[in-house]
């Protein structure tokens, strides 16, 4: 690192390339995980679902990152519509 910047050299491509391609992989297993807890439990709070991804997630983020992280792939699993936020704040799976 120089500058607090990494130094990228020849392998910047390939280096890039790893890094998508390990964020898609990481950010539908923390989606999967979300999914799987919530059908294992029947719901959780954002609480809960803090509690088990933060812990998980890159050190490279602040806790600020890691919250809203994990709020983009719940408001990505609901605009899919595989969850939705009850009136309760409990986020369930659809039930399809």
């Amino acid at each position: 690192m120089e500058g607090g910047h990494l130094v990228v050299g020849v392998d910047d491509k390939e280096l890039k390339t790893e890094y998508i391609r390990n964020k898609s992989f990481n950010d539908l297993h923390f989606k999967d995980m979300i999914i799987q807890y919530l059908r294992s439990f029947g719901g959780a709070t954002r609480a809960e679902l803090n509690t088990l991804l933060q812990s998980k997630l890159s050190d490279v983020l602040t806790e600020e990152q890691k919250i809203r992280k994990i709020g983009n792939m719940l408001s990505a699993l609901k605009k899919k519509g595989v969850i939705k936020l009850t009136e309760k704040k409990k986020w369930v799976l659809v039930e399809v």
